[in-house]
C-alpha cells in the first residue's frame, strides 16, 4: 500500500512537489500532434479530390478555400504540438496557430453567412466552436507558471513515460473494442460471403489493426502498472514498430479491394489518395511515440544518466491535459447547437438526439473540464473531480443506450448480435473507454517510487 496522504489531506506544498518539471505539456504536446495530423490528411485529401473534379462553381471555388483554410489551421495545429515536445520556447508557436486558428474562423463565418446563407445564429455558434481551443491553448500559454519555458521541455523522473502509457491504454482499448466489434460483424456474415475476394482481404486489415490494437494497449497498460521503465519502453517499441508495419499491410489492402470490387473504372489518383490518407493516419501514431521515446531515452544516454524513477504525479498532469483537449473537442461540437437554432445536432462526444442528452453532455464536458484542471495542476479535489466525470460520464453513455436496449427486448440476443447492433454497442463501449481508464488511473493504488535502468 501507499504511504502518501489522500489527495484531499495534502498541504500546498506537497501538491506543489507531486507536479512534474515539464508541468505534464508532453501529453499536450503529444494530442495535438495526433489531432493536427488527422485532420490535415483527411481535408488534405478532400481537397485534392475537389481539386481534381471536372468542371467547377462559385459553391465548389468556395468549398475549396474552406478546405485550404482548414488544412492549413490544422497544420499549424499538429507544428505546434511538435514545437512543444521538441523545440525551444516549447509554447512559441501557440500565438501562431491562434492567429491562423481566427483567420480561418473569420473566412468560415463570412463564407457561412453571407454566402451560404446559414442562419446567423448557427454562424456564431460554429465560429465559436471553431475558436474554443485556440483560445484555451493562448491563455494556457501566457499563465506566469510557463514563463520560465525558455529551453526545451525538461526530462522529468521518468520522461513522462507515465503519462503517455495512460494515454496509450485509452488508445489501445478503443482500438480493441472497435476493431473487435467490426471483426465480430463481420464474421457472422455467411460463409459463402466470407470465401470471397474482397471480404477475405477486409478481414485480413481489420484483423492486422486488432492485433495492433492489443499490442497498443499491452504497452499502456505495462507503463501504468509496472516501475521497470525497460519493458516498458520494449512494449512500446514492439507496438509502433508493428503498427507502422500494420499500416503500411493495411494500405495495400486497401488498394487491392479497391481493385477488385471495380476499382479499375476510377481514376487511379483519387484511389491512391484515399489509400495513402488511411495509411498515413494509421501511422501518424505509432512515428509520434517511437520518436518521443527514442528522443528521451538518447537525451539521457548523452547525459550519461540512464535512471529512472516514477512520476512525481503517476503520470496523472498528462491525462489531464488529454482530458482537457478531449473537453474543448466535445464543447466546440456542442457550440453549435447551444449557440444557433438547435436545428442541426452537433456531434458531441456524449450528445445524443435529445435535448435533454445534449444538456447532460454539457454537464459532463464541464466535470471534464474541472478534472483536468485539477489533474494537471494536481489540486487536492483531483481524484474526487475525476471519479465524479468518470462516473457521470458512463451514467450518459447508459442512457444513451436506452433505445437500443428497449430494441434488444423485442428482437432478442439473436437479433442484438446483429451487425448493425453490434457495431452500435461497440460504438458505446468505445465511447466509455475514456472515463472507466480516468476512474482507474486515479484511484489505482501507487507503488513506492522505483529506479530502474534502460537496457544497454
Amino acid at each position: 500500500m501507499s504511504n502518501e496522504n489522500p489527495p484531499s489531506q495534502e498541504s500546498a506544498t506537497q501538491q506543489a512537489k507531486k507536479i512534474p518539471a515539464d508541468y505534464g505539456l508532453p501529453g499536450l504536446g503529444l494530442s495535438m500532434q495526433l489531432a493536427g495530423g488527422i485532420f490535415s490528411v483527411f481535408i488534405g485529401a478532400t481537397l485534392l479530390t475537389m481539386m481534381m473534379a471536372p468542371g467547377g462553381s462559385r459553391e465548389m471555388f468556395w468549398l475549396f478555400l474552406l478546405a485550404a483554410a482548414a488544412v492549413a489551421r490544422s497544420g499549424y495545429h499538429a507544428a505546434a504540438g511538435r514545437h512543444l515536445l521538441y523545440n525551444e520556447q516549447p509554447l512559441r508557436l501557440i500565438p501562431t496557430y491562434f492567429a491562423v486558428s481566427a483567420m480561418q474562423t473569420i473566412l468560415t463565418f463570412f463564407v457561412m453567412s453571407s454566402k451560404w446563407h446559414m442562419p446567423s445564429g448557427d454562424a456564431i455558434g460554429m465560429a465559436v466552436g471553431l475558436m474554443i481551443w485556440p483560445t484555451a491553448l493562448l491563455v494556457i500559454s501566457r499563465l506566469p507558471q510557463f514563463a520560465n519555458l525558455t529551453d526545451r521541455l525538461p526530462n522529468t523522473e521518468d520522461k513522462s513515460f507515465e503519462g503517455l502509457s495512460i494515454i496509450m491504454t485509452m488508445f489501445g482499448a478503443s482500438g480493441v473494442l472497435g476493431m473487435g466489434g467490426l471483426l465480430f460483424t463481420m464474421l457472422k456474415l455467411p460463409s459463402r460471403e466470407l470465401q470471397q475476394g474482397p471480404i477475405m482481404l477486409l478481414l485480413l486489415g481489420c484483423v492486422l489493426l486488432f492485433i495492433r490494437s492489443v499490442l497498443h494497449v499491452r504497452a499502456g497498460v505495462r507503463g501504468v502498472r509496472e516501475t521497470d521503465q525497460r519493458s516498458t519502453v520494449e512494449l512500446i517499441n514492439q507496438y509502433a514498430n508493428f503498427g507502422i508495419i500494420a499500416a503500411l499491410v493495411f494500405g495495400a489492402v486497401l488498394f487491392m479491394l479497391f481493385v477488385q470490387t471495380g476499382g479499375r473504372r476510377m481514376p487511379m489518383l483519387p484511389v491512391l489518395s484515399m489509400v495513402g490518407s488511411v495509411s498515413w493516419v494509421l501511422l501518424l501514431w505509432p512515428l509520434a511515440v517511437r520518436r518521443y521515446v527514442s528522443e528521451r531515452q538518447f537525451t539521457d544516454l548523452m547525459a550519461d544518466n540512464t535512471t529512472h524513477v516514477r512520476a512525481v504525479d503517476g503520470g496523472l498532469s498528462v491525462l489531464g491535459w488529454f482530458l482537457l483537449g478531449n473537453a474543448a473537442l466535445g464543447l466546440s461540437m456542442l457550440a453549435p447547437e447551444l449557440l444557433g437554432s438547435g436545428r442541426g445536432k452537433g456531434f458531441a462526444l456524449f450528445a445524443a438526439n435529445a435535448g435533454a442528452s445534449t444538456w447532460m453532455a454539457v454537464v459532463v464536458v464541464a466535470l471534464q473540464i474541472a478534472a483536468a484542471r485539477e489533474l494537471i495542476t494536481m489540486g487536492p479535489q483531483r481524484r474526487t473531480l475525476a471519479s465524479v466525470y468518470g462516473a457521470a460520464a458512463v451514467a450518459v453513455q447508459l442512457y444513451n443506450i436506452g433505445p437500443m436496449w428497449k430494441a434488444f427486448t423485442h428482437v432478442g440476443m439473436r437479433g442484438l448480435l446483429d451487425g448493425g447492433s453490434t457495431m452500435m454497442f461497440t460504438m458505446v463501449a468505445v465511447g466509455v473507454v475514456i472515463p472507466v481508464v480516468t476512474l482507474l488511473v486515479v484511484n489505482r493504488t501507487l507503488t513506492p517510487t522505483a529506479t530502474a535502468r534502460f537496457r544497454a
